[in-house]
């Protein structure tokens, strides 16, 4: 049957963002380094052969004590759903500059990572447990097939193709954070409480669908937790909600603007699913 609309807005045009592919880098199989331990200090050797184009991580687990840096001449690194352990260093790779531009990661399952330079790199195919930025990390993002606990962006440019954050975020806050960037997802997919967007700083996000799936129950605080977040920021999100035994968010979106607060109330907390429209500039 067809879901009900919640529609929260009184424009006609989702917000224009530039839509750019993800990069695309061919597969150089004439300079390439193995990996042939299992720590942090066998990869960071593989990534520093001279010369090396392509780095490969055997499929086993790795435990990493201090952050892995993507520099020198690799542009490509291949994990073989290499797999990194819970007890490693926070970000388990720190992506530094270097001589390629573009920098492909992919095949990967665990690993946390930093961007701290001001050149692309491309996440693919992987389960991660967090993507953020610092400020020297000015360069673009791409997302294609990805899992994450949490993502954040702050004054970055980011595309992503479906991208399924599950973390449980701490009540201040998001599973995803854009602080004052600029974000496109295409196909957004959720589980868990937790607010799961926050735009704040200026910054402009569109979401182009997306599976909102609550599957746990939302808890009622003080003040509630709301679905999205648009602090003076531009927004367009166009999403599905399912909600097949739980309670869903008591807030939909949370609009700041100076000191002042405006929450959407949910009045289908308890409905199997609806659709969702926000546009907010």
């Amino acid at each position: 049957c067809r879901s009900p609309i919640v529609n929260l807005s009184t424009q006609t045009q989702m917000l224009s963002i530039p839509v750019e592919e993800t990069p695309y880098i061919e597969h150089d199989l004439n300079n390439i380094a193995v990996v042939e331990g299992n720590s942090g200090e066998d990869i960071q050797a593989a990534i520093d052969t001279p010369g090396v184009q392509t780095v490969f991580l055997p499929n086993r687990s790795y435990q990493v004590n201090q952050p892995i840096l993507i520099r020198g001449t690799v542009k490509k690194i291949i994990g073989m759903r290499a797999k990194f352990t819970r007890d490693s260093v926070d970000p388990v790779f720190r992506f530094e500059e270097g001589d390629e531009p573009i920098v492909v990661m992919e095949r990967m399952e665990g690993p946390s990572i930093e961007h701290n330079a001001n050149r692309t790199l491309v996440i693919q195919r992987s389960w991660i447990t967090s993507y953020q930025n610092t400020t020297e990390g000015k360069g673009n993002v791409f997302f294609e097939d990805v899992v994450s606990e949490s993502v954040q962006i702050q004054n970055q440019k980011a595309w992503a193709r479906s991208l399924n954050v599950e973390g449980v975020p701490l009540e201040s806050e998001s599973k995803i954070l854009n602080d004052g960037g600029q974000l496109w997802i295409l196909g957004l997919k959720t589980e868990k409480p937790g607010t799961i967007l926050e735009t704040k700083n200026q910054g402009l996000t569109v979401v182009q669908g997306g599976f909102i799936y609550v599957n746990s129950y939302i808890p009622d605080l003080n003040p509630p937790q709301a679905q999205y977040i648009n602090d003076q920021s531009k927004v367009a999100i166009l999403t599905r909600s399912y909600i097949p035994s739980a309670t869903g968010y008591e807030v939909l979106i949370r609009e700041i603007q100076g000191d002042q607060n405006k929450d959407f109330i949910n009045t289908r907390r308890r409905n199997m699913g609806y659709s969702f429209l926000y546009l907010g500039y």
